[in-house]
Order: structure tokens, then C-alpha cells, then sequence
């Protein structure tokens, strides 16, 4: 242990900031700072509301990985246990016992494994079936209104359909997670795969063969892009590229206004099914509530058609594809090595878009799904006088929650006008208590720090906890503005030079304008459209495939991961060079 890892900090000296609300059995136990934890702000960008403890987080994070493992008996884990401080989110390996557990789940995973792989397609078909429909059960009633509680017999109805909602997620992301572990190992095999038959390969020539593929999420941009292109035909371009704040109620006034806004609505129900947090967090506004978002990534893409580029190089990036494969195998000597290289090769390519397309039924028209009924559900208990605020809902802890919805069914079976719980004062403390879970910075590691690379390669690969990465993230800056040169992992290969735009909310996403440099925290799934308007994009955290990395591939858009701290030290503003080849940001005057 000794050799591999060294003293970090402490998590029970660390401040303790709410965590009276937190589960016992999310919080950190004695002995668990012998453990190397990494803080995971890549799926949780903010501090978790209450409500989200034991509902999006517990079902999209250990929930769902452990299960998604222990389904297919991975030999080498048992997943990745999950603990809170102060709203943050941590993450540390759980590891199989040892070698003759391993060589016991080796045969187990092997059979899974290949009655998944002989029938991708098919397989993966049979087991989002049921999440499908459930999606389309979310969105199949308000439940602000529905079910109607002036009918005895739908009383309790309130209480099933709230469990329900809860279920739908729990369920999707076993699915989720039983589908990526399978994907995720099929590509380590790719990738360890070409580095056998010839060695020497690096991780970007097996990522060029799996780009250009593009991807559900995707399609979006495209129908945005369609919207700009509405615009100027119906004369409306200038009233959709005004103020924010004057797009709606300007396109209001004309008849072609209300015919681009009803396509604009037409293409937000479609494909707005998307919030703007990580996919851990269940209270971020969605597209859907917020329609400022949608309008602003319709505008971006205006801007850049006409700057006279093309929505994504798909051509260019499929040439390079075939090319990388081509030139890989024409170094093979045997049949019998082009025969593996070449099945493996098939299989992967045609899991990947997977990889992204899964977000759009589950943290898409799934967790936001949920996400919608929850608020719905605010907006009742505002209507019954429970909450002043929909979104104060999120202020509430699980069995808090149960408790006012059985309170109103008693309300109505009792035949009483007032309320006998009252959760303000609690809404008013619990406001407070995250805005300082807000202020405070949380540290990237906790327990142990490692020395060498971690064994889990979703560790190093995903969440980019390498000795360097971490050690970039506790550097001390006397003073930021003055460091020129940032090093990161080279996620996505390329050159650009532009302005940055640093976000350190989630809110800023709309403030992203076309042609900057996209600089944050992370990247999820839900962003997609600001990679089709940006040069480049810079995150803190996070390793090569992560979402990042794999979408800026994608899009052709260099990208440079695990910086540790470019948020803080460039400002939105600053002219900056990235070099996704090299994994370098460089500060221009």
C-alpha cells in the first residue's frame, strides 16, 4: 500500500457542512480514509439537493454500476462504492478478494459476455424495450393534476404513481449500466487488442477507427440547424438573434413568428428531453422549462452557417476512419490476425454510437422524465400550500417527501382545509446550508492519494485519477493570471485558437457563444449542441473517454482533459491555444 499510494486529505477533517441530512450509509466511515477516493464532479457538477440522495444519485451511481457489474460477473471488480461530503460525491474502487475469485467469475463473465456479443442489435433491443416504455409512461400524464384527488378511489394512486416514477429510473439504469460495462470492455479488448498485434500503437490511432459514427444526441444539432435556416426563410432571423429575453414575445407578434415558434416547440418536445446538470442530479431545469437554452443553440448554429462551415465534418471524419483501419491492418502479417482485428473491429464499431445514443433515452427522456414529474409534484404541493417554489421539492429528504404526500391524502380523507405539516422553516435552512456547500472547495481526492495509476481502468479512463492529474489539481497558484502553459490529457487530436468561455455553472451554458473555446469543469451528454458552435474544449477533470473527449472526436473539435485547474487560472475572455494533439493550453497575449 505503501508504494502505491500516499497520505491526502482526510475526510473526517475535513468541515462537515449538512451532513445531518445525508444517509448513514452514504457518509464516510472510520477507516474509509485508508481508502483512495475521487471526488466525481464529472456525473455530479454541484452539490446534491436532499431529495437527490436517495433518488437520482443512489439509482444512477453505485446502484447502477455494481448492479450493471454484477450482472455480468466482471471478473476484476465488484464496482465502485460512492460516498457524500457536503453535497460532494465521491468514488472509490470495490475489489474483487483475489486471484481465485477472479478465476471463479471468469467463466461466468466469458458466457454472458458472448450471448450479448453474437446478438448485439437484437440483445440490446430486448433490454431497453421496457425502459422505452416506461419512458413514454412518464410522459403520459401531469402530475400536477393527474391523479385527480377528488376521487376516493385515486387517492392512493398518489402515493403508487410517486413510487413508480422512482422505479422507472432504478430499472433503467440497470439496464444502463449492464450495456455500457459490456461495451466498455469490448473496447479496452479493441484497444488492448491493436496494441498486441502491434506494439507500440497508441490510444489515438484505435480512436480514429471508432470516429465519424456520430450519434442520436447529434441529431439535434441537425434539427437546429434546420431551425436557423427557417428562420431567415420566414424573414424572423433578426427576432430569434435578439436579447434573450425578447425572442418568445417578439415572435409572438408576427404570423411567421408563431409559424417558426411552433416548429421551434415542435423540435424542443422532440428533443428537448434533456436538463442541463449531471446526470447524477435529478433538480437541474430542463430544455423544456427553459427555453432559453434551445434558443440559444438554435443561434449558435445560425452563426455558423454563416461563417460558411459545415454543422460537423462527418465526411472528413469518416475518411480518416477507413484510413486509420486500413493502414493498421495492412501491417499484419497473418490471416489470423487480420481474422481477430478484424471481428473485433466490427463488433465495437458497431456498439459505439451506443455509447452516446444511450443518453438520450436514459438521463434524456428518462431522467428528465422523472425529473419533470418531480416539479409537477412541486407544483401540486405549491397548489395545496406545502411549498412556496415547485423546485423547493428538492429541499426535502426521500421519507420527507412520503410523508407530506400521505399528509395530503389524509388532507382529503379528513375533509380539512389546513395543513398539518409545515416544511418551510426546513426549505429556508436547507437553501442555506447548500449555498454554503456551494462556496466550499471540495478536494479532488480524499483518503489516499495514489502514487502509480489505479488497476481500475474506469478510474484512469473515465474519471482521469492518475498521479499527475491529481497532483495538477492541488497546485497552488499564488497567482493564476500569470500561468501561461496548462498540460492535460490530449483527449482529441487538433490545434485551435479562440477566446475562452470559462463556465463554472451549469446555468452558463446559454452565455456559450459561437467560434469560443469551451473551458469547464466537465462536459455531459446534455451539452452536445455547444460542441457543434465551439472551436475546442478544455475541462478539468475527467480522462480520455470521457464524455468530453469521445464527443469532441466526434465533432473533429481538439480537446484536452484532466487539466486539474483551467477554470481557475483563465478567464472567460482570455485568447488561448489548444492543442488536443499534445494535451497543451497555452495562453495567448
Amino acid at each position: 500500500m505503501e508504494e502505491k499510494f500516499k497520505r491526502g486529505p482526510n475526510p473526517f477533517e475535513q468541515p462537515q457542512i449538512g451532513m445531518e441530512h445525508v444517509p448513514p450509509y452514504l457518509k464516510f466511515q472510520p477507516g474509509e480514509e485508508n481508502r483512495f477516493w475521487t471526488l466525481d464532479r464529472m456525473h455530479s457538477p454541484e452539490p446534491f439537493y436532499p431529495l437527490e440522495y436517495e433518488t437520482s444519485f443512489i439509482a444512477l451511481a453505485e446502484y447502477a454500476d455494481s448492479t450493471g457489474i454484477e450482472l455480468n460477473k466482471l471478473p476484476t471488480s465488484h464496482g465502485q462504492a460512492y460516498r457524500v461530503l457536503n453535497g460532494w460525491c465521491w468514488v472509490g474502487d470495490i475489489d474483487v478478494s483475489g486471484p481465485e475469485e477472479i478465476e471463479q467469475r471468469v467463466p461466468k463473465f466469458m458466457e454472458i459476455a458472448e450471448r450479448w456479443y453474437s446478438r448485439w442489435e437484437q440483445a440490446v433491443a430486448e433490454a431497453e424495450a421496457p425502459n422505452i416504455k416506461a419512458a413514454d409512461w412518464l410522459h403520459s400524464f401531469d402530475f400536477e393534476t393527474d391523479p385527480d384527488l377528488s376521487d376516493p378511489k385515486q387517492l392512493y394512486t398518489l402515493i403508487e404513481r410517486f413510487d413508480a416514477i422512482l422505479s422507472a429510473l432504478y430499472r433503467s439504469a440497470e439496464s444502463h449500466l449492464q450495456i455500457m460495462v459490456l461495451l466498455f470492455v469490448k473496447k479496452l479488448e479493441l484497444y488492448g487488442l491493436c496494441k498486441e498485434l502491434i506494439p507500440g500503437t497508441d490510444d489515438e490511432e484505435v480512436s480514429k477507427m471508432l470516429q465519424g459514427f456520430g450519434n442520436k444526441l447529434m441529431e439535434t444539432d441537425a434539427a437546429f440547424w434546420n431551425l436557423g435556416e427557417l428562420a431567415h426563410t420566414l424573414g424572423v432571423a433578426d427576432v430569434v438573434r435578439g436579447p434573450l429575453e425578447d425572442v418568445v414575445p417578439g415572435l409572438e407578434k408576427t404570423d411567421n413568428g408563431r409559424k417558426w415558434l411552433e416548429e421551434f416547440k415542435k423540435t424542443v418536445q422532440e428533443y428537448g428531453m434533456r436538463h442541463v446538470g449531471g446526470c447524477y442530479n435529478l433538480m437541474p431545469v430542463s430544455w423544456m422549462e427553459d427555453l432559453d437554452y434551445p434558443i440559444s443553440f438554435v443561434r449558435g448554429f445560425m452563426a455558423k452557417k454563416e461563417r460558411g462551415e459545415k454543422l460537423v465534418p462527418k465526411e472528413e471524419l469518416e475518411a480518416e476512419r477507413e484510413q486509420a483501419v486500413q493502414a493498421f491492418r495492412a501491417k499484419l502479417k497473418s490471416d489470423e490476425d487480420k481474422k481477430r482485428f478484424d471481428e473485433t473491429l466490427d463488433l465495437v464499431q458497431r456498439q459505439y454510437p451506443w455509447y452516446e445514443d444511450h443518453n438520450f433515452l436514459y438521463e434524456g427522456r428518462i431522467g428528465t422524465g422523472v425529473h419533470l414529474k418531480i416539479i409537477e409534484l412541486g407544483r401540486r404541493l405549491v397548489n395545496e400550500g406545502y411549498l412556496d417554489e415547485p423546485y423547493d421539492i428538492g429541499y426535502l429528504l426521500l421519507h420527507e417527501l412520503r410523508q407530506l404526500l400521505y399528509e395530503l391524502v389524509l388532507k382529503r380523507l379528513e375533509f380539512r382545509k389546513y395543513n398539518m405539516m409545515d416544511v418551510r422553516p426546513i426549505i429556508k435552512e436547507r437553501k442555506e446550508i447548500r449555498e454554503k456547500q456551494i462556496q466550499w472547495e471540495p478536494p479532488v481526492v480524499v483518503g489516499l492519494s495514489p502514487l502509480v495509476p489505479p488497476e481500475n481502468p474506469l478510474t484512469v479512463l473515465i474519471f482521469g485519477a492518475t498521479p499527475e492529474n491529481i497532483e495538477r489539481a492541488f497546485a497552488v497558484y499564488e497567482k493564476p493570471e500569470e500561468v501561461l502553459e496548462i498540460t492535460g490529457l490530449a483527449a482529441s487530436p487538433g490545434v485551435a485558437e479562440g477566446l475562452a468561455r470559462v463556465l463554472v455553472d451549469v446555468s452558463q451554458l446559454k452565455e456559450v457563444q459561437p467560434g469560443e473555446i469551451l473551458v469547464c469543469s466537465s462536459t455531459n451528454p446534455m451539452w452536445n449542441p455547444v460542441f457543434g458552435q465551439v472551436k475546442a474544449v478544455v475541462t478539468d477533470v475527467g480522462g480520455t473517454m470521457a464524455h468530453a473527449g469521445i464527443v469532441a472526436r466526434e465533432y473533429g473539435l481538439p480537446a484536452v482533459v484532466g487539466t486539474g485547474q483551467a477554470t481557475r487560472i483563465i478567464k472567460t475572455g482570455d485568447r488561448i491555444r489548444v492543442d488536443g494533439t499534445a494535451g497543451i493550453i497555452t495562453k495567448l497575449k
